[in-house]
């Protein structure tokens, strides 16, 4: 999708010489003009589509990172309430959990500030990071 607006993006440039051409023929002009404002509708057009995708994306990652924090806070409030070897196991995951849900904090708000170009370059590592963390999470609830 990225690589399709680029593609039509370089076209713009090359289009608009051709159109403003004085030389051209009326019809090889108004041909120079449809064929850029193809391009730019399907600029448009893929752009609308990575903001969607990114969109949906982000709500979906959003619904887990927020059951992720729910889940620490029980185990907080629970390794308050224990003791003995469920309260280390608790805190053990908590100290191995809670630098996670920093990083993937980190990473959400790159995204926010950067963009489709930061979600085209951090997704995969956010998504590896929630399998991460919800494979922890199933190890503990085990």
């Amino acid at each position: 999708m990225k690589i399709s607006v680029r593609i039509a993006l370089a076209l713009i440039p090359a289009l608009v010489l051709a159109a403003c051409g004085g030389k051209e023929s009326s019809a090889a002009s108004e041909s120079a003009k449809s064929t850029l404002s193809k391009a730019k509708d399907a600029a448009v057009q893929a752009k609308d589509e990575l903001a969607t995708k990114m969109r949906a994306w982000q709500d979906s990652s959003k619904t887990s990172l927020d059951q992720f924090d729910t889940k620490l806070d029980e185990w907080r409030a629970s390794a308050k309430e224990k003791s003995g070897a469920e309260k280390d196991r608790l805190d053990e995951l908590l100290r191995d959990l809670e630098p996670k849900r920093k990083e993937l904090a980190e990473k959400f708000a790159e995204v926010e500030r950067g963009g489709a170009d930061a979600w085209a370059k951090l997704q995969p590592e956010i998504d590896r990071l929630l399998a991460e963390a919800k494979k922890r999470y199933d190890a503990a609830t085990q």
